[in-house]
């Protein structure tokens, strides 16, 4: 992709390396002009490495030179690197342990990037909390792509379970509002309101959303087409 020209950034899950697994992934990224990684604990337990924890990978690519502190300008191979957040709650840890944890990684990102979630609610309270907190990194929101309605009820169900912790953990809540035994109709999920909700927020420069990410899980063309229709509604009001 980056050879074709496409902005790539590939997740780098840390508790799938070693630290020399992670150097030499992180030097073929380098040696192909790759300048932004995401970088998450990733979902392997327990860590198949030395690394446990998305800091620990960190502070190792800090440490080697990959990466550098958000408030230095030292020419590194990856200059932008982002983190993932959980405003619907962190699967593993207690809500203190994870804002500490992220405004420790935070000074290394430069940007915080959402789960999967379906409340703008929601995600307008967490960006609140996390500048209560003094954590100023612009944030990126997590939108789910098109997908299935069916799907997203076998996902909930336990029933899928192709897909990443987090994004099955989105819909799961979503489901839990609604009833585990709703069936939806066989019709795609779209962005439309969810983004219309958004609007406030990421129009508002003192709150450093810097953007949305779709989650496309496998469909990439339908999501595009989505996203199309939905921008479309959109700006025709």
């Amino acid at each position: 992709l980056a050879e074709r020209g496409y902005v790539v950034a590939p997740h780098v899950p840390i508790r799938i390396h070693s630290p020399s697994t992670l150097a030499s992934t992180l030097d073929s990224y380098a040696k192909i002009g790759i300048t932004r990684i995401f970088v998450p604990g990733g979902d392997e337990y327990p860590a198949l490495g030395d690394l446990v924890t998305a800091l620990d990978g960190l502070k190792f690519m800090k440490r080697e030179g990959y990466i550098r502190h958000s408030s230095e300008d030292d020419n590194v191979p990856f200059t932008e690197v982002g983190v993932p957040a959980f405003p619907d709650g962190h699967p593993y840890l207690p809500r203190e342990d994870a804002m500490e944890s992220l405004i420790a990684k935070s000074e290394f990102a430069t940007t915080i990037t959402t789960d999967v979630g379906f409340s703008a609610k929601k995600r307008e309270q967490y960006i609140h909390y996390l500048r209560s907190h003094g954590i100023d990194t612009p944030v990126v929101i997590g939108v789910m792509g098109a997908i299935n309605r069916t799907r997203m009820w076998k996902i909930a169900k336990g029933i899928d379970m192709s897909l990443p912790a987090q994004i099955r953990r989105g819909i799961d809540l979503l489901f839990d509002g609604y009833g585990r035994n709703v069936i939806f109709l066989n019709e795609p999920y779209r962005a439309d309101d969810f983004l219309r909700k958004l609007e406030p927020l990421v129009s508002d420069p003192k709150i450093k959303v810097a953007g949305i990410i779709y989650y496309t899980i496998g469909r990439v063309e339908f999501t595009f087409e989505s996203r199309d229709k939905t921008y479309k509604t959109l700006t025709s009001g």
